[in-house]
This record gives structure tokens, sequence and C-alpha cells, in this order.
């Protein structure tokens, strides 16, 4: 697997895989975003020295995307797996292949329902801070 930093070629597929039914549901934000939206987002976030965002590639093909924003000492992660490459494991490739800076602490927000994320987060040695409502809250702290 390799990661490579997304750009804007990324746009629709990105798009797509965002606006996947299985993928709103698991989301934080779950309205079918539209293209203008996304476009002005994927452009910001590129440009945003604090967000990081890769695509995941396996034998040149994009499976799925990781999120890094950096808050202080803390990274707050995001991911998705492209619809078609769910359930194959590449999730945990991804995120291992990713190097994640060990000196600062790890956060995700995750739906309750959403059982491969957590199980993903707690593959990391993420633990369960918090609960409200519908969200799942994983934290890791640094070394």
């Amino acid at each position: 697997m390799f990661l490579r930093p997304a750009n804007l070629e990324d746009e629709d597929r990105l798009l797509i895989w965002r606006n996947d039914p299985d993928t709103r549901n698991a989301s934080l934000t779950q309205h079918i975003i539209t293209e203008d939206e996304h476009s002005k987002w994927l452009r910001a976030s590129l440009a945003n020295p604090l967000r990081q965002i890769y695509v995941a590639e396996k034998d040149g093909i994009p499976i799925g995307t990781f999120r890094v924003d950096s808050q202080d000492d803390l990274l707050f992660l995001s991911w998705t797996i492209a619809p078609s490459c769910r359930h194959l494991g590449y999730g945990r490739e991804m995120v291992e292949t990713a190097r994640i800076d060990k000196h600062k602490a790890l956060k995700a927000v995750i739906r309750k329902d959403n059982i491969p994320s957590t199980k993903l987060a707690l593959h990391l040695g993420m633990f369960l801070q918090a609960e409200k409502d519908e969200l799942l809250f994983f934290i890791k702290k640094s070394l």
C-alpha cells in the first residue's frame, strides 16, 4: 500500500466516496455534499498547513483516504475506504502505512454504529474516552 498526498485531481473521486450512503451514515456530517461545497472544502483543506489528506493506493488503484488534522500536541484522525474496497482489511493496512507522529496524542470521533472504524481505532491503541449521543470519542496519549 502507498499513501500519497491528495490533490485537486482527486476531487471527483473523493466526493463520490464522501457521498456514498454508508460513508454518509458513518460521518459526523451526514447530508449529501454538493460539488461546490466539496470543491471549496478540498481547496481550503489542501491549503491548510495543519491538515494532511492522503489517498491510499493498492497496486496503483485508489482505495481510500486518510486525513490528519494537527492541533497543538494532538492529531485528529479520519479515514474512509472506497465502497468497492471495504471489508478487505485495507483500513488497517492504510493506518499502519501512515507515518503518525508517536509524540502526539491521537483522537478520533466515530459514530456508535460504525463497527469497522471502532475496531480500527482500537487497533491503533486508542481507547474510548467518552460517549455522547451517537458518538464515541477515542484517544491515545502520546509517548
